[in-house]
Order: structure tokens, then C-alpha cells, then sequence
């Protein structure tokens, strides 16, 4: 048709409509084409719910056309002479703003054609991974439910072999523009259905998590294709990254964890701007002779009045985590003396616990201190908490020295019980084999129930 109408040689001032019936015409025949390829997908059951998905040659013929007959469309500017034809229409009086609505019209008719073809293309390949899906998390399952003993290369082998099959064969039948888009689809598939079986088997141990980790690691190869695949910052998602750092989470020791939670406490710590629970001043400093870890509780300022005076009779509980590193009691709490009656309290009070030199280069070890409001009939009201992360802690050789040290004024609040499922607070909490996890889960459940006591 186009070669037709060149030879036509119809006079130029008049063509403008012509060309546009032609784009018209062809555009709606493009989208016409799609329309019955996908329907004979439809007709040989490729949107049928039951059995096994296989990719077929059908399948890959029709993704191909499709493609082939946008390419066409992106042509047809240059081989139907937009330009030229656009030019021969517009005078010098109607100036390049009506050219360039004459140009918008045509491509609005080819953008639109275009739009509506990867729509088509998009609802297909959509539907090869929605159905691929099923299988994948039948292949992944084994990485969390194997026992402990199998290695990943054999938990993963299902997997392995149901994506060597069906990418080879979409490699060998795609166009490499095609085949990238639904490499990276079904790699999306793969990452999203790990996480639905990590997130359905929350309470696996550190060792399954460890195999899913290096199972999902064998088969990055497979996308990246010897380089003809996808490049590694494609495969770098943000559902990859999340699911990367919660299977390192999930393989950490519950010590180790119960660190990260407090280095993830110490950092919203630090982005508090109101101090609307009053503040906290400590000393700490590592007494190297000694092997202690020194704690001055100095002073606490515009603490809340949580008694009918209009005052308190504040206390603070002194506590270093994680309790295995400490010597003194496997990290018992130390409690300073009650200040009756004052917002202001002065305390003035050190604690030495016994911990290894090493501790201190342990990220995460923290000493937490909980400010309580003491009541002679009731139950003690919670003030607030925070955080001193013994990262920080310099050495020094006497008492004297930590006097000496830099004042750190911490403030104190309410805590929240967290609900980030990428948290090291929500993996301590699936730990229920752990008797150490769930201790610790009820510790600090403890608390947020305070803390919720006080908000009401």
C-alpha cells in the first residue's frame, strides 16, 4: 500500500489527508493483527488454569509478530514522508505552530496503535509469569522444607531444570528483544515467590535460611546468560535487596540478632527531634585494668509528671545487651536508688560490669536504660528508654578517668512494638524454637505494654 501510493505521485498539497488515512488504515490494522494472534491464544488454551505451563512455539510466534509489527509502525514517519508531506501543506502565514499540529495528529494515530500492541504484548507476557509463578513456588518450597541435612545444590535441583528448560527454549524461539523483557519477568517471578515461601515459613532456622541464600545465588547465572541475559544491576531490584538482607537476617545467630535490634533502635534513636519524655546523662567508659564496663547514671531532665503531685519519684534500670557478653550475672539489671518527688533527678551513680575487651568491637552491644516513676501501691509507670551503643566506649585505666569522659545526653521514649517484617525485631520473633529469642520477645513485650499503658 505504501509503495502504491508513492507511485501515485499525488499532488502534495492535497496529500496531508491522505497520509493520514493511510496511518489510520495501517495502525488499525496493527492493532487488528494483535488482536487475532491473542485470540488464537486464547482458542489453544494458553489462558487455562489446569496443569503444568510449558512455553510453546505458538506462544513465541505470536510474541514475535507482535513485535515485528510495532517496528513496522515506528517506520512508518520516514516511509510515508511525514516531513516532507507536512511541509508541502503548511505556508509560510500559518507558521510552525500548525505544522506541528499536523505532526501531532500522525502520531497520535502511530503512539496510540503502539500503546495499545504492548498492551497486548505486556497482558501476555503477564500471563506467562502469573502461570510460570505456580511452578516456581512449587520448586522454591523444597529450599525451606527439605531437612536440614540437604544441600542446596539438591533442593534447588527442580528448579533448576524447570528454568533451563523453558528459558532455553525461549531463547532459541524470541526475538532478543522480547526474550530480554520476558527474562527479566520471570526473574521478578522468581525473587517475588522466594519471598512468599520465606514469608509463609517465617520460623525456619538460620541453617534453612542459609540454603535458600545460596540456593537463590545458583541460579542468578541462569538470567545473566553468559552476558546475552540480564546485566547485574538489572537483577539488583528492590525485591531482591529486601530478600537478600532478610535471608541474611534469617541466618543470623539469635546474639547476633538481638545486636542488630538494638543498633536498629540506636538509629531511630538518633533521628529523634522532641524530647517530650525529658532526656538521660550518662558516662560510660571501659576500665581496661579491670576488665569492666563502667556506667555513670548522672541526671535525668524534664521528666514527665506521672504523679497526682504534679511530680515523679523516678528510678533507672541499667541493662547491657546481649547478655552472653557480659560476665556480671550474664548481664543482670542494675538498678539506681528512687528520687522522690523531682523532674530533675540527680543520680550519681556507677555500675561496673565485667566484659571482655572484645565486646566493645561487637556492633550492636548496647546498654539500655528503662527510667521508671516508682509508686508505693500501683504498679511502676513507665517514664521512658534509650540506648548507649558501646561502639562508642573509649578505654580508659581508673574511675577517675571516666569522669573525665565526654557527658552523653540520651533521650528517653516510649517504645514501639515494631511491625517491619524486615526487622531483627519480627525474625527474633518467629524464633519460637528459640528459647533464648522468645525470652527476649518477652522482655521487651513487657515493655511495649507498658509503653501502651502510658499512651491511654
Amino acid at each position: 500500500i505504501w509503495d502504491f501510493w508513492k507511485k501515485l505521485e499525488w499532488p502534495r498539497s492535497a496529500a496531508y489527508e491522505f497520509v493520514v488515512r493511510l496511518t489510520e488504515v495501517t495502525c488499525k490494522g496493527a492493532g487488528h493483527y494483535a488482536d487475532r494472534m491473542h485470540n488464537i491464544l486464547e482458542k489453544t488454551g494458553y489462558y487455562d488454569a489446569e496443569g503444568q505451563f510449558d512455553v510453546t512455539e505458538q506462544l513465541c510466534v505470536t510474541l514475535n509478530n507482535i513485535d515485528y509489527v510495532r517496528k513496522t509502525l515506528s517506520s512508518i514517519p520516514q516511509r510515508l514522508d511525514w516531513d516532507q508531506v507536512v511541509s508541502d501543506v503548511t505556508s509560510k502565514e500559518d507558521g510552525a505552530d500548525t505544522a506541528e499540529d499536523k505532526r501531532a495528529r500522525l502520531w497520535t494515530l502511530v503512539t496510540s496503535a503502539d500503546e495499545g500492541m504492548g498492551n497486548k504484548r505486556k497482558q501476555i507476557i503477564s500471563k506467562i509469569g502469573e502461570k510460570m509463578g505456580v511452578d516456581i513456588l512449587r520448586y522454591v518450597s523444597p529450599l525451606l522444607s527439605d531437612p536440614e541435612s540437604t544441600s542446596p545444590k539438591t533442593s534447588i535441583t527442580g528448579l533448576m531444570k524447570y528454568l533451563s528448560t523453558n528459558l532455553q527454549f525461549l531463547s532459541n524461539n524470541l526475538m532478543v528483544d522480547v526474550f530480554r523483557l520476558i527474562l527479566y519477568n520471570i526473574y521478578c517471578i522468581c525473587i517475588n515467590k522466594a519471598r512468599e515461601a520465606v514469608d509463609a515459613r517465617p520460623n525456619v532456622t538460620p541453617s534453612v535460611s542459609d540454603r535458600l541464600l545460596k540456593g537463590l545465588e545458583m541460579i542468578l547465572p541462569f538470567f545473566a546468560a553468559d552476558g546475552h541475559g540480564l546485566q547485574q544491576e538489572e537483577m539488583e531490584t528492590t525485591q531482591y535487596k529486601q530478600l537478600m538482607a532478610m535471608l541474611k537476617m534469617r541466618k543470623m545467630d539469635t546474639r547476633d540478632l538481638v545486636c542488630k535490634y538494638f543498633s536498629e533502635l540506636a538509629a531511630q534513636q538518633a533521628e529523634k527531634k522532641q524530647y517530650d519524655r525529658g532526656t538521660l546523662t550518662v558516662q560510660v567508659g571501659y576500665l581496661a585494668p579491670r576488665g569492666q564496663l563502667c556506667v555513670k547514671v548522672l541526671n535525668g531532665r524534664n521528666l514527665p509528671a506521672l504523679d497526682p503531685t504534679g511530680s515523679s519519684d523516678p528510678y533507672v534500670t541499667v541493662q547491657p545487651f546481649p547478655r552472653h557478653l557480659f560476665e556480671d550475672k550474664s548481664g543482670a539489671v542494675h538498678k539506681t536508688k528512687t528520687q522522690k518527688g523531682t523532674l530533675t533527678p540527680i543520680f550519681d551513680e556507677t555500675f561496673l560490669i565485667r566484659s571482655r575487651p572484645s565486646t566493645l568491637e561487637v556492633e550492636g552491644t548496647a546498654v539500655l536504660f528503662v527510667c521508671y516513676d516508682w509508686d508505693m501501691i500501683t504498679k511502676d509507670d513507665l517514664i521512658g528508654e534509650c540506648i548507649y551503643l558501646l561502639s562508642r566506649t573509649k578505654a580508659v585505666d581508673t574511675e577517675k578517668e571516666v569522669d573525665g569522659l565526654k557527658q552523653v545526653m540520651l533521650p528517653l521514649s516510649l517504645p514501639d512494638e515494631p511491625e517491619d517484617r524486615h526487622s531483627a525485631y519480627y525474625v527474633l520473633q518467629s524464633r519460637t524454637w528459640d528459647k533464648a529469642a522468645m525470652e527476649f520477645i518477652k522482655m521487651r513485650k513487657k515493655l511495649f505494654k507498658k509503653a501502651d499503658s502510658e499512651r491511654k
